[in-house]
């Protein structure tokens, strides 16, 4: 399958960077995902309220477990701070009600569940 310019520079970037081509792999799918969710805009036309609106369809919409989150905001994470050198800023701040605390919430029901015994 033929991948986009600019997949290509960030995959060069990752083996650059000596990452493991697992990782490789899973960022470039991450990023390729989150880009089509956004109308194939260029990554840097968006920023934060686009990583977390992602997020938050993964989350509600996809019921995606919170590691594959984690995954996503990982691979969304080296693209904006490492590769693009555009800092995502504080993303819990940025989320609405209803997403915030997606990433976070296995250890929140843990310490519900602990604390009713």
């Amino acid at each position: 399958m033929a991948s986009s310019p600019f997949l290509n520079e960030v995959r060069t970037s990752i083996r650059v960077r000596g990452m493991s081509i697992r990782t490789e792999k899973t960022y470039i799918y991450w990023i390729r995902f989150f880009i089509r969710y956004n109308h194939c805009r260029h990554p840097t036309e968006m920023g934060a309220a686009e990583v977390v609106d992602f997020l938050g369809h993964l989350a509600t919409e996809r019921n995606v477990a919170v590691n594959t989150q984690r995954i996503a905001l990982n691979a969304l994470a080296y693209l904006y701070n490492q590769f693009l050198k555009q800092p995502l800023g504080d993303l819990e701040s940025s989320m609405p009600p209803s997403h915030n605390g997606c990433l976070k919430c296995s250890w929140r029901l843990k310490s519900l569940i602990s604390s009713r015994r």
